[in-house]
């Protein structure tokens, strides 16, 4: 809900009281530095899988690696990413940057991107305790926070934007500093539960280490390397393209993607651990049951957003973001192809997870990258916005919307023969298998 409000309220607030342009640098900033999550490798989801075990070990020594070495791996990579960055933004011109459309807006850009990066590398690095709590099942914990943390940031965003003193700085401040604050907050919290965490050098483990980065390095690329290419990627492909005022409206449209990605988590988020346990069950006719809610209501969802976005975005946009953002009625067509695309690609990606099959969905997880920095490039440089998003969706179509599928009822196949032939079979890692 908190997420909801600062995308589909404050934002738009704010982006009257600055402008196209001006919300424009903002996305391309946000975009920009939000890019070094790539070089935390899928180190998170890694720690909660080795907590997760040692923990249902009672094996509170073990814990104690994980979390130290995992900490040690996620700041260590997030302030090799920042100083990376920092010395780019400072060597590099932002014309040659970001493109000849940024050409006199050093000003704005550079203290921008300095605020926003100090702030994320610090959010990034305390993720390491939201990853922790998943790993001892106390996720609703981490979720509390967060959505204390996007009201906050609602909040501020929203008083920055009628008070009439938006600046891009403060926007970046608004949005990313209430997360640090609570996230903060949180890691208080859990080492007061569980003081034996506290860091220390003698726990870090280099083998706990490689082992993390192996998980953590296939998790990465079927999560975190997707989307950062669609979002962040893309956008810098835009701001090259065609400049800040298409980095806004492409925003906007992130904006909304985030939003309704939120109903689809609230699907898939009780189902997955689910279709894990069945899984490990041999249980093929609670999986086929389970699998068939999940394909009803997330696509019945996705055509409902997409019929929406077709019928009733070029009306409500304009009033919602303001008459600069008026956008031709095509691109909302195929943005509704997207996020259809998206959708189903987003229910069943869980499911080869939960099935253990993540590392033989890399390829074809590389395969639509590939296409889609491709299908980006080709479509805005000949089609604009409304020829990336096609592409996009193109893209998601001819890779892992095929591919997913039939890895994931591979799976289920295999489950049935073994069972039929009186063998349950083992428990797959839902990572390295």
């Amino acid at each position: 809900m908190g997420s909801a409000l600062l995308q589909l309220v404050s934002l738009p607030l704010a982006a009257k009281v600055l402008g196209k342009t001006e919300f424009g640098i903002y996305a391309t900033i946000s975009m920009t530095i939000t890019l070094i999550v790539l070089l935390e490798l899928g180190v998170g989801p890694a720690l909660a899988l080795g907590i997760s075990n040692a923990n249902a070990r009672k094996d509170r020594n073990t814990e104690r690696k994980y979390y130290t070495t995992a900490l040690a791996l996620i700041a260590g990579f997030a302030l090799l990413g920042a100083a990376i960055v920092g010395v780019v933004i400072s060597l590099v011109p932002i014309e040659v940057l970001f493109g000849a459309n940024y050409a006199g807006l050093e000003s704005v850009m550079i203290p921008g991107l300095v605020v926003g990066l100090c702030l994320y590398t610090c959010e990034l690095i305390l993720s390491h305790t939201d990853q922790t709590r998943e790993g001892y099942m106390e996720s609703n914990h981490s979720n509390a926070w967060g959505a204390v943390g996007n009201v906050l940031s609602a909040a501020c965003v929203g008083y920055i934007a009628v008070s009439g003193v938006a600046t891009v700085q403060l926007l970046l401040i608004a949005v990313f500093g209430p997360h640090v604050l609570v996230r903060v907050t949180n890691t208080v919290f859990l080492l007061r539960k569980r003081a034996y965490l506290l860091p220390k050098v003698e726990n870090f483990e280099r083998k706990i280490a490689g082992r993390i980065l192996k998980d953590g390095l296939a998790l990465s690329v079927s999560y975190a390397l997707t989307v950062m290419v669609e979002f962040n990627l893309c956008a810098l492909i835009v701001g090259r393209i065609a400049g800040p005022d298409e980095v806004a409206m492409f925003q906007v449209f992130v904006s909304v993607t985030i939003a309704l990605n939120g109903f689809i988590l609230m699907i898939m988020s009780p189902m997955r651990p689910a279709v894990i346990d069945a899984w490990a069950k041999g249980d093929r006719s609670w999986i086929l049951s389970a699998v068939s809610k999940i394909y009803i209501y997330t696509l019945a969802f996705a055509l409902l957003a997409g019929l929406g976005a077709i019928f009733v975005g070029p009306w409500a946009l304009p009033k919602w973001y303001g008459e600069a953002f008026a956008p031709p009625a095509s691109l909302f067509v195929a943005f509704s192809f997207y996020f259809l695309a998206n959708a189903w690609r987003r229910c069943n990606q869980p499911l080869v997870v939960s099935v253990g099959r993540v590392i033989g969905s890399v390829k074809y997880t590389l395969f639509e990258i590939g296409l889609t920095i491709l299908a980006a490039v080709v479509g805005m440089y000949y089609g604009g916005l409304t020829g990336l998003w096609l592409g996009v969706a193109l893209s998601i179509t001819a890779a892992t919307g095929w591919a997913f599928p039939m890895i994931f009822w591979k799976a289920i196949r295999s489950v049935s023969e073994r069972t039929e032939e009186g063998d349950p079979g083992e428990v797959s890692n839902p990572v390295t298998t």
